[in-house]
């Protein structure tokens, strides 16, 4: 609690995806970026993004480049600097995965066990969103 960080999640379903973009775990990757950063985009300037992973060196560059295209304009540099960590060295990377881990607990279960953890954390969320969202899922149902 003495750190200051927020934080803003983007939950997504994966059995509820129906898009062939959704087949690839490249294309899938862009687009949940995409996502992500489209909902935070906001409070980004001067950025520096850290991924935890692995991935070739051409993912990485066009990740890098996918992000900067995407975010910055002429105007703003919102993404200044993408780079890859591994998480096992990276203190923000793993505080990152822990808080995954209290939202995942918290929307897999109602259990009131589960959101104890999520609560502790709670004033440091800014956003939390299930995508895709449930009219969209109930469209393609039909």
């Amino acid at each position: 609690m003495p750190y200051n960080f927020f934080y803003m999640t983007i939950i997504i379903d994966k059995k509820n995806l129906y898009s062939e973009t959704f087949k690839s775990k490249k294309s899938f990757y862009k687009y949940a970026c995409d996502l992500v950063f489209d909902n935070v985009k906001q409070y980004l300037e001067q950025a520096s993004i850290v991924f935890d992973g692995s991935g070739s060196q051409r993912f990485r560059r066009e990740l890098a480049s996918f992000l900067r295209k995407s975010l910055n304009s002429d105007a703003i540099i919102r993404v200044r600097k993408v780079e890859i960590k591994d998480s096992k060295k990276t203190n923000l990377i793993q505080l990152a995965d822990m808080v995954c881990g209290a939202i995942a607990l918290s929307v897999k279960s109602s259990k009131e066990k589960f959101w104890e953890y999520r609560r502790l954390i709670g004033h440091r969320e800014l956003l939390a969103k299930i995508w895709p969202p449930k009219m969209y899922v109930e469209k393609h149902e039909r």
